[in-house]
């Protein structure tokens, strides 16, 4: 999707749609084009890394093949699944990547309006925790006890902590983004 423009005299508006929302900057200088085309690319080619609904991304892989055989992932990839244990050893056990079967559990639960049956929800437990995330050398990473990944409680904060770099290699020092109600603010509103 192209991204919008809209400006008036004390900001500049900038969005685009990506990890199944919509993603806001505003910018309070001028001079941003080249952070927001930076931010941009980085947001798209992460979307196309983390997907989970995107079969050729690096967690879609990972999830279809990664308890069989090491799966080799983009070291993006790889950061943020040892990011997601070292978050879930320090949260002791509450924050867990490993929670897709039970995140599908309950998706197939709502588009039935319903509560997931509880005996559904036991057997996603039993295939969950970060413990079965084994990573080796190379960006490979390999999956036991059948569990799979999804990245939908981090991403958006990792992205927040990547832009933040951007900006400040380009002299941003003056914007919001919104990823989606994640925010990342830069400096002051002038």
């Amino acid at each position: 999707m192209d991204p919008a423009l809209i400006s008036n005299e004390t900001k500049i508006i900038k969005s685009m749609f990506a990890f199944g929302t919509d993603i806001h900057f505003v910018f309070y200088q001028p001079n941003f084009e080249t952070a927001f085309d930076r931010a941009h690319s980085l947001i798209l080619d992460m979307e196309n890394k983390l997907s989970v609904f995107k079969p050729k991304s690096s967690v879609a892989k990972l999830n279809r093949y990664g308890n069989y055989i090491p799966i080799k992932v983009f070291p993006e990839v790889y950061e943020l699944i040892k990011k997601s244990i070292e978050y879930n050893l320090f949260s002791e056990g509450y924050f867990d990547i490993t929670v897709k079967r039970l995140i599908d559990v309950w998706q197939e639960a709502k588009q039935k309006n319903q509560m997931p049956e509880g005996e559904k929800v036991e057997l996603a437990l039993m295939y969950t925790g970060s413990e079965n995330i084994q990573l080796l050398s190379n960006c490979r990473v390999k999956l036991k006890n059948k569990v799979k990944v999804d990245f939908g409680a981090i991403a958006k904060g990792f992205l927040a902590d990547k832009i933040r770099e951007i900006f400040e290699q380009e002299g941003i020092n003056s914007a919001i983004v919104d990823l989606g109600g994640h925010i990342l603010t830069v400096g002051k509103k002038t």
